[in-house]
């Protein structure tokens, strides 16, 4: 069930033409890069994952200020956690709290 922050998004989204419900013809096969001019406008959050082997923390890092660099008036919030790629049971519920947090 979305909230009001996620049917404004959506409501955005729809008005600018673009296929949230993936059921039209954008799809996964759609261009999903962002623009400077557009990208900085939500608040953003980054969570490292320090034990990630898929994207190690020095990619993440270079991720992170690089975004920052092409937005730097809507920089990442990072935030890290102990976590792997694919975070187990216990890790996940320290995500959910930085999640939940997030969302109140």
């Amino acid at each position: 069930m979305l909230g009001d922050v996620g049917r404004r998004l959506l409501g955005d989204a729809e008005q600018r033409g673009l296929d949230v419900g993936g059921q039209g013809d954008g799809g996964a096969a759609a261009d999903a890069r962002g623009g400077t001019d557009t990208w900085g406008l939500v608040p953003r959050t980054y969570l490292r994952h320090t034990r990630d082997r898929m994207i190690p923390l020095a990619l993440q890092d270079r991720m992170i200020r690089e975004a920052d660099a092409a937005t730097p008036g809507n920089r990442f919030e990072v935030r890290t956690v102990d976590a792997g790629h694919a975070a187990t049971a216990a890790e996940y519920r320290s995500i959910s709290e930085i999640l939940d947090g997030l969302a109140t």
